[in-house]
């Protein structure tokens, strides 16, 4: 197996766009559809497809073992539904797909002879390939929609991990923070899905695809490609890396359960009072509830759909002082911070909360 060694970085610089090709590229996507397609497709070339078997975009929230858990200055509270699969994982890179291992995904494949990899982290930092900084021209050959064979470098994964007994009755996903450009993944060798857009998370129910027996180990197979039809909208002034850059973790969640719920807090014309308001969609057998709670962990009120304050305090950069809200449906128990805010325009000037403000700050990549 080929193994680019040290850190050598490509600087890519143009005097202008190649407006034809970035042209192309934006007609070529312009119409893309979530649609269903067959397993073993090349999905990784075909513009109609983003995604195959991934579970739909939603809100980030996790499923909490009590209400009293959602009560902590800590950003994500710790649950119990919730384990973490990052740590060292088996991996093959090469440089080309016609290289990359066939039916590697199967359970009676031997990996022995593989390297081992850091999950989450980029394989050009690794010593796998290149880092490429490019500004105006594409790091990879202009074949839209497809990519070019002879260089589009494979990273091949493998790591097992076991199910906890307490999980018995739930729902398991499995959430990829992020995968650059794309992936497909395969538990105890059966085929899941798929997904690209390097910068969101992708979630996949792997229920049916564990083992009965909890505290079996199941096999978690993930191929990556470095570029995909995605890659030509995902060109920008920017390090180009790839690999499974976040974290990996399971959820368990119940049957009955909040898929996804937005908030908003819409405070009035005096600022004397506001109006905070839930949505949610939700599957199974339940009753919506929430309580809200100030920064001090007092209860404020509790409601279902509407719940109106009286001189809430409201949220500025200044002071930012944000509400706990804790929503139930049955057993499912999550929670999301609020802030009570109005950004209005007035002539020439941003208003929040009724007060011009200055914006200031710099250009940033969503690169950690």
């Amino acid at each position: 197996m080929a193994r680019k060694q040290g850190f050598r970085i490509e600087f890519l610089t143009a005097k202008c766009y190649n407006v034809l090709m970035i042209f192309r590229a934006i007609i070529a996507f312009a119409a893309c559809a979530q649609v269903g397609a067959a397993f073993g497709a090349a999905w990784w070339d075909d513009p109609t497809v983003t995604e195959v078997a991934r579970l739909s975009a939603h809100s980030l929230s996790l499923p909490l073992a009590t209400e009293a858990d959602a009560l902590t200055d800590v950003l994500e509270p710790s649950s119990p539904y919730v384990k973490s699969l990052n740590g060292l994982w088996r991996f093959h890179w090469c440089g080309r797909p016609a290289d990359a291992p066939a039916d590697f995904w199967r359970t009676d494949f031997d990996d022995s002879g593989w390297w081992t990899i850091d999950v989450p982290s980029c394989v050009e930092l690794r010593g796998y390939g290149v880092p490429i900084y490019a500004n105006v021209v594409y790091p990879h050959p202009k074949t839209p929609p497809s990519i070019d064979a002879s260089y589009n470098p494979m990273s091949s994964y493998r790591t097992t991990f076991t199910v906890p007994p307490e999980w018995k009755g739930r729902d398991v996903i499995l959430r990829f923070e992020g995968v650059s450009s794309s992936c497909r993944v395969w538990v105890n060798g059966r085929e899941v899905g798929y997904g690209e857009d390097s910068m969101l998370p992708s979630e996949f129910d792997i229920t049916e695809y564990l083992n009965p027996r909890l505290s079996s180990p199941n096999l978690l197979a993930v191929e990556v490609r470095r570029w995909c039809d995605g890659s030509y909208l995902e060109d920008q002034d920017m390090f180009r890396y790839s690999g499974i850059f976040r974290d990996v973790s399971l959820v368990a969640l119940p049957k009955a359960r909040i898929d996804d719920f937005a908030v908003t807090a819409e405070p009035s014309a005096d600022f004397a009072a506001a109006e905070v308001r839930l949505s949610a969609e939700t599957r199974g057998k339940g009753e919506l509830a929430a309580t809200l709670y100030d920064a001090d962990f007092r209860e404020v009120g509790r409601f279902r759909d509407v719940l109106r304050l009286s001189h809430p305090h409201l949220w500025s950069a200044e002071a930012p002082y944000l509400y706990t809200l804790v929503v139930r449906y049955g057993g499912d128990i999550r929670t999301c911070r609020i802030g009570v805010r109005k950004i209005e325009v007035s002539g020439n000037r941003v208003l929040l909360n009724g007060r011009p403000i200055k914006f200031k700050g710099v250009n940033r990549h969503e690169t950690s």
